[in-house]
C-alpha cells in the first residue's frame, strides 16, 4: 500500500533519519527520490529513480543499504517487497524505518 499519511511528516524522518545514519562512522547515505516531473518549458514528462527502491540509499560498514521510510499506517507496496527481496538476495541491508530509534537499533546489529 502507498504512503497514507502527509509527506511533510515522511520528510522530516526521511530527513532525521538520514542525518542520524551520516554522523554514525562508517556509514554513508543520500536522499534516494523516486517518482515523475515535467521538463522545465515543455510537455515532456520524465521519470527518475528505480520504482520501489528505498527512500534512503548508502552504505554501512561495507554493505549496500536501502531505508524505506513509512509513516502512519504506511506499508510497503508491492514493487518495494520485490525491490527489498532482491537487494537482500544481493547481500544489501534493507529496513523499513518507522522512527530513527528503528534505524539506529537496526543498524547496531549489523556492526
Amino acid at each position: 500500500m502507498a504512503e497514507k499519511t502527509g509527506s511533510s511528516e515522511h520528510d522530516e524522518l526521511k530527513a532525521d533519519v538520514l542525518v542520524a545514519l551520516s554522523s554514525i562512522e562508517g556509514v554513508m547515505v543520500w536522499n534516494h527520490p523516486t517518482g515523475m516531473g515535467q521538463l522545465y518549458k515543455t510537455e515532456r514528462h520524465v521519470r527518475f529513480g528505480l520504482i520501489g527502491s528505498g527512500d534512503i540509499i548508502g552504505a554501512a560498514f561495507g554493505r549496500p543499504l536501502s531505508c524505506e521510510v513509512k509513516t502512519g499506517r504506511g506499508r510497503q507496496g508491492e514493487q518495494q517487497k520485490r525491490f527489498q527481496k532482491a537487494w537482500e538476495k544481493a547481500g544489501g541491508i534493507y529496513i523499513v524505518v518507522r522512527s530513527v530509534e528503528d534505524v539506529i537499533r537496526e543498524i547496531s546489529f549489523i556492526r
